[in-house]
């Protein structure tokens, strides 16, 4: 069976999709990692620059983890679908917004059957256990997400992504016999172009992996390709000493990810490449979101003995840059896109986006100033994981103390994208929104420092607008009383950093990312502040947003 499929070098500064997408501003929304929490506020958000009318005008919208739950259900839900639970339109998944004064228990203890927030509201531990007993770990992760997140959309359990219906129906006129069978699902084209981050570790073939040299690089999933942006040769170390080097970068069109080719590009920038022994189904929309998530992958990739339950796919790089160069074509290991970028940036500067929405729907709260003042002498000499999440400040080349690359599996300190010296006010500007009380949301105009590992040159402007989870002590005071008394802490209320300790709302809004399955209260309640911060924060977002951002 020859099977033939697209295939692109990828270069930063030129993405495929560059004409595509021409007729939209360079904007660009992304969402952290952090599981149901992450997915939650993610959705809630959407809903308030739903009611913005932005979405229609921008460019990108990028998910790790979590955020790649959000990402993918906002751009691939089936409206109209056979099924109780498939919403009809956009605004039946994303549900209706409730103002903190009309919220109650009563309430928030319902979930329609049809939003997107139901998701969070079903089994994990559960289901990924009884799923373990005859499968993979990996694939249990995967169907339990697929189960959660995407069946109720409408989605088939092994659906593909492509462009459009034009891109599905070329693709399958190719391949009438390896696609015969094949269901596709596209995004809606008013809508911004999904990109799904996930972490390519290393070969399987040196795993485990040495903890303290780890070369991990960031794989997007979008609907015109699978790939790595930037090019480039990359040794692996094993935990025992062994080396290999490979090139990665490149992509393919996404239903053809797991399958590979005798020859690459060959130093061509687009072309179409063959096989005649396709190993593996056609690469779907489930395993891309399950792969993005995978959070255990980053651990077991280090352990001796427990390794074998990290994600193993064939990787195949398109990127040769000669006719005589034999491509990268191996076993590889995946992973939760945050173990290598938590927050989707780099993708987006490699584009050129110039104004960029950056959902930091993070566990660890940001502290106050008068708990740690960034901007005082020697500040950074003092900043711990506990300060902030520490994936924020790597993008500076700023080091909490206690993170290395043997932290929770992780390289993220390949990142460092920004200037040490922007850190301290962007995080200032940060903690002086958050004490205001309707959300920890700033603007920053920012310019790249030369970054090799990702090909990032020095220069490259952007302003960048963060979003902070985060108390929001206005919102808090609209609430009526008796769930205001559910809410807010019972010490030290008046430091937004602080959190309650106790109850129904125990930690909110930053509920544990390994509290996967979420009460239809607590989801409720994320979603409306979450709305709520949007619409306080409009002019900001429309500036950002805007048909021409500032």
């Amino acid at each position: 069976m020859n099977v033939s499929f697209g295939a692109w070098y990828l270069t930063p500064g030129s993405p495929p999709e560059a004409s595509l997408l021409s007729g939209k501003p360079s904007t660009a929304i992304s969402f952290s990692g952090g599981g149901s929490r992450s997915y939650t506020v993610s959705i809630g958000y959407l809903l308030g620059l739903r009611e913005m009318s932005v979405l229609n005008s921008t460019r990108y919208i990028s998910g790790v983890s979590g955020g790649s739950w959000a990402t993918a259900a906002f751009s691939y839900a089936q409206f109209g679908a056979a099924g109780d639970s498939v919403p009809r339109d956009e605004a039946e998944l994303l549900d209706e917004y409730v103002p903190p004064e009309a919220l109650n228990m009563t309430g928030l203890k319902h979930m329609p059957a049809r939003s997107a927030r139901r998701g969070v509201t079903h089994s994990f531990d559960a289901a990924i256990l009884e799923k373990w007993v005859t499968n993979p770990l990996s694939t249990a992760w995967c169907d339990v997400m697929y189960d959660n997140f995407l069946a109720p959309l409408g989605v088939a359990h092994d659906a593909a992504f492509v462009v459009d219906n034009a891109s599905a129906v070329a693709a399958r006129a190719r391949n009438p016999d390896f696609l015969r069978s094949a269901k596709f699902v596209w995004p809606r084209a008013d809508r911004p172009w999904p990109i799904i981050n996930m972490a390519l570790l290393g070969p399987q073939s040196l795993s485990p992996f040495k903890q303290s040299d780890r070369r991990y690089a960031m794989v997007e999933a979008t609907p015109l390709y699978v790939g790595i942006s930037y090019a480039r040769n990359l040794s692996y170390v094993g935990e025992y000493g062994k080396v290999e080097t490979h090139t990665v970068g490149g992509g393919v069109e996404p239903w053809a990810f797991d399958l590979s080719a005798k020859i690459g590009l060959g130093g061509a920038s687009h072309a179409t490449l063959q096989t005649s022994t396709p190993a593996a189904p056609p690469f779907s929309l489930r395993v891309a979101m399950g792969a993005s998530s995978y959070f255990l992958g980053g651990f077991v990739a280090g352990v001796p003995l427990i390794d074998q339950e990290a994600m193993e796919r064939r990787y195949f790089s398109a990127a040769t840059r000669s006719p005589t160069e034999a491509p990268t074509d191996a076993e590889f290991l995946f992973a939760d896109g945050g173990t290598s970028q938590n927050l989707g940036l780099i993708g987006l500067l490699q584009r050129r986006v110039r104004s960029i929405v950056l959902f930091c729907n993070f566990e660890t709260p940001l502290s106050s100033a008068r708990k740690w003042n960034p901007l005082a002498a020697n500040a950074t000499a003092t900043l711990t994981r506990d300060t902030l999440e520490d994936d924020l400040p790597t993008y500076f080349g700023v080091v909490p103390q206690g993170l290395t690359n043997k932290s929770r599996g992780t390289d993220v300190l390949h990142n460092a994208v920004f200037s040490p010296g922007d850190f301290a006010p962007t995080v200032a500007a940060l903690q002086q929104a958050q004490l205001r009380g309707s959300g920890a949301v700033v603007t920053t105009p920012l310019t790249t420092v030369s970054n090799a590992y990702y090909g990032l040159p020095a220069g490259i402007s952007a302003n960048v607008t963060w979003v902070y989870l985060s108390r929001c002590t206005e919102w808090e005071q609209r609430l009526p009383a008796e769930l205001r008394a559910l809410v807010v802490p019972e010490k030290d209320a008046d430091d937004p950093s602080s959190l309650r300790k106790h109850g129904t709302f125990k930690g909110f809004p930053h509920f544990s990312t390994t509290d996967l399955s979420l009460s239809a209260e607590k989801a409720n309640l994320l979603a409306s502040l979450c709305a709520w911060v949007i619409k306080q924060n409009e002019a900001l977002l429309r500036a950002a947003l805007g048909p021409t951002p500032v």
